[in-house]
């Protein structure tokens, strides 16, 4: 429950009376220990102008702060403040969280996606370097890109498919109706009635 120290028609009057100690302090007006909610007044200038600044935290996030012009906008905002404290900002942090978490964990994924092709183009490039008799400075990066790509897909797909070898190959792809999403080796949408690869399909 949100306990109120300072009534909302009282602050006004507590700022011109405290005006010194909030342009350097926080003085806590309102707040609820369970839900992690404190409510604040200080102060903020503006053009040399002294005035009320009601600001709410929740779980030591600043979560809304707003100035005040005279008494009655100050009654008015600390009412709006307190009413909304004692309802929703759980709510609201919780919300943030999750769309942090989340955020969190497409960061790491797509750091882990680009890990893995670095780590699996450089094998590649070290084992056909050593397999081919061309030097691999004959081929041009257009055609060393396919060349690069069309042997780094079918390996993968021969190993998967031909002896059931598990691959770690993480990749994020977009499906028919244009939803991207993370997913792990064999994709969903793998095709495997490519005719150029006969030698891949399953005995």
């Amino acid at each position: 429950m949100l306990r109120i120290n300072v009534e909302a028609n009282k602050i006004w009057d507590l700022f011109q009376k405290e005006k010194a100690r909030l342009e350097k302090d926080l003085m806590e007006i309102a707040e609820d220990i369970e839900r992690g909610v404190v409510i604040y007044l200080t102060s903020v200038g503006e053009s040399g102008e002294e005035r009320p600044d009601i600001i709410m935290y929740v779980y030591d996030e600043p979560m809304f702060e707003e100035p005040c012009i005279d008494a009655a906008d100050c009654e008015e905002v600390a009412k709006t403040m307190y009413q909304w404290a004692a309802v929703k900002p759980a709510a609201v942090v919780d919300d943030e969280l999750e769309e942090d978490e989340e955020e969190d964990e497409e960061e790491a994924q797509e750091e882990e996606i680009e890990m893995r092709e670095e780590d699996l183009d450089y094998a590649l490039y070290d084992f056909i370097n050593l397999t081919i008799d061309e030097s691999m400075g004959d081929f041009d990066s257009a055609r060393k890109k396919k060349f690069f790509q069309d042997c780094k897909e079918h390996f993968l797909e021969y190993m998967y498919r031909k002896w059931d070898v598990t691959i770690y190959r993480p990749m994020y792809l977009v499906d028919e109706n244009g939803v991207e999403s993370y997913e792990e080796y064999p994709y969903e949408l793998l095709d495997y009635e490519d005719e150029d690869n006969p030698i891949y399909m399953p005995e």
